[in-house]
């Protein structure tokens, strides 16, 4: 099932981000359609049931939010790494990348919303004025286009948004540091220090912050620079710290949580230990072995992230009066557990036409927009 070579053969490419990417997009996958849903209220006794119930939410909140941010430092770090290596020409073709990308997607995003909405009793120019009249230029560069009818959350596009902005003030601080180390690294460490004191002033004052604030990956620039500008030195102490403030501050979130307090999706101190967690301790992996499964994920991440929502409206839309008709329910037993098998056959259609997209497309012309 799997091929398998190790990593002395492929000396050009470090396998090691390939697996960060592929854990980042499959944390995603499993945030967006929250497969696992799954309790047993008859495990009472001893207070199994609770925590059974309260570790599927932990895992959501904690495990699968990971996604999203170990993307943003896994890409800035290769954006440090090629601008190294390309010079500054780099600076100029990496922005111009990322905003096709997100003209292609978001694109998309208001074509298929547009068709979805769309009125069989009013005209096609009605239908084309209610559409103009919902989009602004917020909805459309900063939320990255309209939310999608079914499924929750909005678009996924305002990480293109997050990422251009991000890897402009990326450049400012890499030539800023190559000038003068120091105060680049002064400049880093206020910018770390100063977001995660904000980070635990909004969520110990109960703050929401919106989710598009760029101040939620600022401090992902001078993280991704220090992981970049000390790849080869591995240190277990600085490995041993971010577990601990990942576990330390997750059982905040989750104390915070139980409390009533809003619970921020990004901007919270324990993802940034998290995410830092996964990609020091994945990148300073020896002895590897690819993967076929890894690897798929990894080199298609972008399409897959792309185009996820969209077969899980499909899926939702398809299967939801199959539901109905075989009077499926949200909780089949199975002993004393109760599983959620529509979630779960939404994930399952959903995941698995993604991914045979995501393959023919990268058969095409289009192949650009979904190999990352």
């Amino acid at each position: 099932m799997q091929n398998s070579s190790t990593l002395e053969h492929r000396p050009a490419r470090d396998y090691r981000l390939d697996i960060i990417k592929a854990i980042s997009i499959i944390l995603v996958l499993c945030w967006h359609f929250q497969p696992f849903d799954v309790t047993a209220p008859k495990l009472t006794d001893y207070h199994l049931s609770g925590i059974f119930r309260e570790g599927i939410k932990s895992f959501y909140a904690q495990v699968t939010l990971l996604g999203v941010p170990s993307f943003i430092l896994v890409s800035l770090y290769l954006y440090f790494m090629n601008l190294s290596k390309r010079g500054y020409s780099y600076t100029k073709s990496r922005p111009i990348h990322l905003a096709q990308l997100f003209a292609f997607w978001v694109s998309c995003q208001i074509v298929i919303y547009f068709l979805t909405t769309y009125s069989l009793t009013n005209s096609f120019a009605d239908n084309l004025t209610s559409l103009l009249k919902g989009l602004s230029f917020y909805k459309i560069f900063i939320e990255g286009g309209p939310r999608l009818n079914f499924i929750g959350g909005g678009s996924v596009f305002y990480y293109f948004t997050t990422l251009f902005f991000s890897t402009i003030l990326a450049t400012f601080y890499f030539f800023i540091t190559t000038k003068n180390e120091t105060a680049g690294a002064w400049i880093g460490a206020l910018t770390v220090i100063s977001s995660l004191i904000y980070f635990e002033y909004c969520s110990l004052n109960n703050i929401y912050v919106e989710l598009l604030d760029l101040r939620t990956f600022i401090i992902y620039i001078p993280l991704a620079y220090y992981l970049w500008s000390h790849k080869d030195k591995f240190s277990i102490w600085l490995f041993i710290f971010f577990i601990v403030g990942y576990v330390f501050f997750a059982v905040q979130d989750y104390y915070l949580r139980r409390q009533g307090f809003v619970i921020n999706v990004y901007l919270r101190t324990g993802i940034t230990f998290g995410a830092s967690m996964i990609f020091y301790g994945v990148k300073n992996l020896s002895l590897i072995k690819e993967s076929k499964t890894l690897t798929f994920f990894s080199i298609y991440s972008l399409g897959i992230y792309a185009t996820h929502k969209y077969f899980q409206y499909f899926s939702t839309a398809l299967l939801s009066p199959y539901f109905e008709l075989y009077k499926i329910g949200k909780k089949t037993h199975f002993g004393e557990i109760h599983i959620n098998l529509q979630v779960l056959s939404i994930a399952a259609l959903g995941i698995s036409l993604t991914l045979l997209c995501v393959f023919l497309l990268g058969k095409t012309r289009l192949k650009g927009f979904v190999k990352g």
